[in-house]
């Protein structure tokens, strides 16, 4: 089942594959992008925790300044 999510998340992420995550702004926890799944997350600045990527995922990221408080 698909998840559409918006705004400031404040906890984790784990985005699967049929998500839509274009209008989060930005992730308090750790953000996990499974398997076959592509995120495309346009207005994401920050990661709070660690991004992990599965083996056949994407995450496209293009605004992100700090990951995990590292830049």
């Amino acid at each position: 089942m698909s998840k559409i999510y918006k705004g400031a998340i404040e906890g984790d992420l784990v985005f699967n594959k049929g998500d839509d995550a274009k209008a989060v702004t930005s992730i308090g926890g750790y953000l996990d992008v499974r398997q076959g799944a592509t995120a495309d997350l346009p207005q994401v600045t920050s990661i709070g925790g660690y991004l992990y990527v599965s083996e056949g995922a994407t995450a496209d990221l293009p605004q992100v300044t700090s990951i995990g408080g590292y830049l």
